[in-house]
């Protein structure tokens, strides 16, 4: 049940982004208020399940939405 509160805080953590995307490094050391598990855990989690894509760019890597 925690696993699927820190889903879906994160997911809508993202969605309030402009552009739906946020880097990696900078994701990782916010904390989430309903999960007892690490955000690295919740942020593999979703790119496992095909929610979150990571995209390469020059600034380093970045996570985000998955439009499909």
């Amino acid at each position: 049940m925690l696993s699927l509160k820190g889903r879906k805080e994160l997911l809508s953590f993202l969605n309030r982004r402009k552009y739906k995307e946020m880097a990696l490094a900078v994701l990782e050391k916010k904390r989430l208020r309903f999960s007892a598990l690490d955000m690295r855990f919740h942020i593999r989690d979703l790119i496992g399940s095909g929610h979150l894509k990571i995209v390469h760019t020059p600034t380093g890597l970045f996570i985000r939405i998955s439009k499909d």
